[in-house]
């Protein structure tokens, strides 16, 4: 099984440095707040669901809830993060499960809402038939050059058949471990790949980045993907319901850029995920019961993008969040039960965004 919660003792003991580190930080708010420790704890979708049944596994349940209770044993606060990198297994990340990408796959041909450019032979998942590749578009090539951006390309360093392992109907392999198990794979979401946003980059991250936030609006994908995921978001909630040491509920990690290589698509890329945001939120809103946990919001990456990312984003010129959109994000926010964030890493990339995210969540707010 994959060790998606580490054992107690460990989580045990890493919360008491967090408890410990939080008392002799020597840090007072000049506002007179109390500091305390949090950690933020991911959880994901395909550990949740490893079978197309869409069941949530009680294991699985009971391990990530036995490490929520032994941070709250220790005075440890919790941020549960839906989690995802690279967006599934099979695209050599992680986040959604297996199965749900290869259902993506298995209907390329007949994407909702897409009846013109979409077809079988694009890719979803990683496959002999399949294979990793970047994708950018050859009118974009060029301006990337003219700006001396460094174009990602993928890495093989073993060419026998690079994609068979861990492949979806390769029998070499269970696919939830592609990403680990396919040593191709490894050579393209290492540190330095990750930085270059190699996997990002790919066809299989772009199209299915693309779908999932987009399924909310299509009843077959709806019913495949949507629903399945807010399943698991109403569980995460019932979480903060029942444990003091849970403040709130992330709903992606780090949104990747999405459409490429359509440039028509990629435009759309934010608004499409704050459409899903809303939608989410609309399901809440709808439930019969109210939501009473706050819920966390992340704009296109999470973070800074990639130099070539950003490029991108600018040539293409993304399209604005929809009033529809903006509307229901303004209602949590005036219900205090919204929370913009961004992600700071130490680099330039970073230091060059901030301001800009700021201001994101000075727009959601006002």
């Amino acid at each position: 099984a994959q060790l998606w919660s580490p054992p107690v003792d460990v989580v045990t003991e890493d919360a008491r440095v967090l408890a410990s580190g939080a008392a002799s930080s020597g840090y007072a708010p000049s506002d007179g707040r109390t500091i305390v420790p949090m950690v933020r704890l991911g959880a994901y979708l395909e550990g949740a669901m490893p079978n197309p049944t869409g069941a949530l596994d009680p294991e699985w349940q009971g391990k990530l809830e036995a490490t929520i209770k032994a941070f709250a044993d220790q005075g440890v606060y919790v941020l549960l993060d839906i989690h995802q990198d690279a967006m599934a297994s099979t695209n050599g990340g992680a986040g959604l499960p297996w199965w749900m990408t290869a259902y993506m796959q298995s209907t390329a041909g007949q994407v909702p809402g897409c009846w013109l450019s979409c077809c079988k032979k694009d890719s979803y998942i990683t496959t002999p038939e399949h294979p990793l590749r970047t994708v950018i578009p050859d009118a974009l090539l060029k301006p990337l050059e003219q700006l001396g951006i460094t174009i990602p390309t993928v890495q093989i360093v073993n060419s026998t058949n690079p994609w068979l392992a861990y492949s979806v109907g390769g029998d070499a392999g269970n696919p939830r471990s592609m990403n680990v198990g396919n040593i191709n794979m490894r050579a393209n979401n290492n540190d330095a790949a990750w930085q270059m946003s190699t996997l990002l980059m790919t066809p299989q991250v772009q199209n299915v980045a693309w779908r999932f936030y987009r399924a909310h609006k299509y009843r077959r994908d709806k019913a495949a993907i949507f629903d399945h995921y807010m399943t698991f978001v109403r569980y995460l909630l019932t979480l903060w319901e029942r444990y003091s040491n849970v403040v709130a509920l992330e709903l992606l990690n780090e949104p990747p850029f999405a459409g490429l290589p359509h440039i028509s698509r990629a435009k759309t890329s934010r608004t499409d995920l704050f459409d899903f945001y809303a939608a989410v939120l609309g399901e809440l809103d709808a439930d019969p019961t109210p939501t009473r946990a706050p819920i966390v919001i992340e704009d296109i990456g999470g973070t800074s993008l990639s130099p070539a990312l950003a490029a991108i984003a600018q040539i293409v010129g993304i399209d604005d969040i929809s009033n529809t959109a903006l509307a229901k994000l303004k209602e949590w926010s005036a219900k205090d039960q919204l929370i913009y964030e961004f992600h700071w890493y130490a680099s330039s990339l970073t230091q060059a965004t901030l301001q800009q995210y700021f201001r994101g969540a000075q727009f959601l707010v006002g």
